[in-house]
């Protein structure tokens, strides 16, 4: 977590009554096709219930903050993924 500046921390409620705890910071240091992307918004949280209720490891999520970085492909015959990211996000 020393990548990872924890700026606060909150309760989270779905449409149930049950709560749970989440800390909200900037992620330092996340790099990807060996771009690298400083600042990013980030949520940590325990993902153990939504890893068994689909029955796979769920180990993390992307979201906004980084799909908002560029524009994604998917090409689903060679079952590939890809990012064009924008000029002003990327150093």
């Amino acid at each position: 977590m020393n990548t990872i500046t924890i700026l606060r921390r909150n309760k989270l409620r779905g449409s149930g009554k049950q709560s749970t705890e989440v800390y909200y910071g900037l992620m330092n240091d996340f790099n990807i096709g060996g771009r690298s992307i400083n600042g990013m918004q980030t949520l940590i949280t325990n993902l153990n219930a939504m890893s068994e209720a689909y029955g796979q490891q769920i180990d993390g999520m992307l979201g906004c903050a980084f799909f908002e970085k560029g524009v994604f492909y998917f090409n689903t015959t060679k079952k590939t993924l890809g990012i064009c990211f924008y000029k002003a996000d990327v150093p």
